[in-house]
């Protein structure tokens, strides 16, 4: 089955950032949680909660603790015990950033945005990502 899906380049930029996020956690970079644009009384959110290093690092560091027996450290998408599909998340993630990157600047740039994107999950081919030029 092939899936064809179209979207602006807005639509893509959450994509792209809802694929790092979910890769991020199934990391273990539960902290990524703070730097979530999740407002509360028009605050973000890791404003709302107070200083950092305050109640907010001890919860996510418990939770992490709790979840995954890891304290401080995180797991490499590149570890063999990595679920194959948290590695496909990775491989459409850096398939859609190096597209907007190219599309964006033709010229090319010095960031990884511009390498080829790594396969990590070689189980499952990567994505194919066309852009659209807007007509003029």
């Amino acid at each position: 089955m092939e899936v064809v899906l179209k979207l602006n380049e807005e639509q893509a930029q959450l994509i792209k950032n809802a694929l790092d996020f979910y890769g991020r956690i199934h990391m273990g970079q539960f902290e990524e949680i703070l730097n979530l644009p999740i407002k509360h009384k028009d605050k973000p959110i890791n404003k709302c909660l107070g200083y950092r290093g305050g109640c907010e690092d001890y919860l996510i560091r418990a939770l992490k603790k709790e979840l995954t027996g890891m304290d401080g450290s995180y797991w490499s998408i590149g570890c063999p015990d990595m679920p194959p599909y948290v590695k496909t998340v990775k491989d459409l993630g850096e398939v859609i950033r190096h597209a907007i990157a190219w599309h964006n600047e033709p010229e090319g740039g010095h960031t990884v945005n511009f390498d080829r994107p790594f396969h990590w999950n070689k189980q499952v081919p990567l994505a194919h990502i066309e852009i659209i030029k807007e007509k003029v």
